[in-house]
């Protein structure tokens, strides 16, 4: 059952593992990962609810299932994190719930060597001194880091990647054409030119300068615009996250009933 979990998830983002497809780069992939890092757990949760709504839909239940345990190991943790010998104590109470993927997981890689070498093949290192939700779920479900940072969570963030990574290129062409008008000058400037090339070099950059020069306006717009494009994206955002998704809202509404009813059998106790 494992294995069928692990392949339709792997056959849902098998694009995303083509970064150029994506757009994103190895520094795009760090800056996201760094990103999801500096999110507080719910969030991870949250975010990794939303990328996997449709090719873990049956798997909902299990996901609140390990935020429930693994938020009330970080309360108990605090102020120091989830670290791994807390991790194997969420993994453990897990499996006395009968939540079925752990269980498999737990059956499979139940050592910390095996388990090491499995956050190894994903893309991930095991921390002994902290494991994230994040880290955790993609381990459990068996998912590439990088193939998780490549989808966008929700529509909006989509959007909003695109327009990021459009303002991105649109700076660095301006960028490209100014470093390539001062290398050209350096060169000449430094004597780095044959002489039988200097001339037609010379009239090279009498070309570059001019077409610069006269592109100045047109490339103004264009940041303009592609600034002005990042920035309704990221009000769209903002909406999107105070409407929410649905799977925003599942995980939202189930985490408040588990809070519910803990209180409650405190209470009764």
């Amino acid at each position: 059952m494992l294995n069928l979990v692990e392949e339709s998830v792997k056959a849902a983002i098998a694009d995303s593992m083509d970064e150029e497809k994506n757009g994103l780069d190895a520094n795009q992939v760090k800056k996201i990962w760094k990103d999801y890092m500096a999110k507080d757990s719910l969030a991870q949760c949250d975010s990794f609810l939303n990328v996997n709504w449709d090719t873990l839909q049956s798997k909902k239940e299990e996901i609140v299932k390990i935020y429930v345990q693994y938020a009330d190991r970080e309360q108990r943790c605090k102020p120091q994190p989830v670290g791994f010998a807390p991790f194997n104590l969420v993994l453990e109470n897990l499996s006395k719930e009968s939540v079925e993927t752990v269980v498999q997981i737990v059956s499979q890689y139940g050592d910390r060597s095996s388990m090491a070498a499995r956050f190894v093949e994903l893309g991930l290192k095991l921390n002994n001194s902290k494991v994230s939700i994040l880290e955790a779920l993609l381990f459990i479900y068996g998912q590439q880091k990088n193939a998780f940072v490549a989808l966008p969570p929700t529509p909006a963030s989509a959007v909003l990647r695109n327009a990021e990574k459009n303002l991105q290129n649109v700076k660095q062409s301006h960028k490209d054409r100014e470093n390539e008008i001062a290398q050209l000058k350096s060169d000449l400037d430094e004597g780095k030119v044959k002489k039988m090339k200097i001339a037609n070099e010379q009239l090279r950059l009498k070309k570059l300068e001019e077409d610069f020069k006269k592109d100045g306006v047109a490339m103004k717009r264009e940041l303009k615009k592609a600034e002005k494009e990042v920035e309704v994206a990221q009000e769209g955002l903002t909406k999107e996250y105070s409407v929410g998704t649905d799977a925003s809202n599942y995980l939202k509404a189930e985490v408040e009933n588990y809070t519910k009813q803990s209180a409650s059998a405190k209470f009764k106790k």
